[in-house]
């Protein structure tokens, strides 16, 4: 399993918010809508108003800001810090 450095946009209203936290997937990293959702543990719906990703009964609309792979021997001094 991969680690990455993950940086979500949540746009909620009129505020947009950027949120960073280590995050392990296994899929491809440029699919959005596979990060979203393994992210939230639940399936995230592409919003085409907006063009970013919904999660079933949530207002808010969430991106992938910015997703980097962390080198593994790096991992441990990531988690001390995140």
């Amino acid at each position: 399993m991969k680690h990455y450095i993950l940086i979500t946009k949540t746009q909620d209203g009129e505020h947009e918010y950027l949120d960073r936290q280590l995050f392990a997937f296994d899929g491809d990293p440029t699919d959005d809508k596979a990060v979203l959702s393994d992210f939230f543990m639940e399936t995230v719906t592409h919003d085409e108003w907006c063009g970013g990703y919904q999660v079933d009964g949530d207002y808010r609309i969430y991106y992938v800001y910015s997703i980097k792979e962390i080198d593994p021997n790096h991992l441990n001094i990531i988690q001390t810090y995140l």
